[in-house]
């Protein structure tokens, strides 16, 4: 749904594998938790998660760009904002590293 795409989704499962997880997160999940859930852990979880979600929202409002790398993958996932800081066509995308550093000032790509 276009206009819940920001709603914070917590998915609780009683598989914890990696393919439903990885599953539960292409379709859109915020975070997971595995059953049987931890009624002392479940506050904690949620709070993060919707702190991450209060900073995204910041974060779209205020045009501000931002990256995901993780370092065992070679690719890093920019935001919609941080496209258009870089010129860069098409919304979210995934490009490697070296790519978009081409686009930053040199000084700050030393960084």
């Amino acid at each position: 749904m276009p206009a819940g795409r920001n709603i914070p989704i917590l998915v609780t499962t009683g598989l914890d594998n990696v393919e439903s997880i990885e599953r539960a997160f292409r379709i859109g999940a915020t975070d997971f938790i595995a059953k049987p859930i931890s009624c002392p852990v479940l506050p904690h979880r949620l709070r993060y998660m919707l702190r991450a979600y209060h900073l995204a929202e910041a974060q779209r409002i205020s045009r501000l760009g931002h990256f995901r790398w993780s370092p065992n993958k070679p690719r890093v996932e920019r935001s919609p904002e941080l496209s258009q800081m870089l010129a860069m066509a098409g919304g979210t995308a995934a490009h490697s590293a070296k790519s978009l550093l081409r686009r930053v000032f040199p000084a700050d790509g030393r960084r």
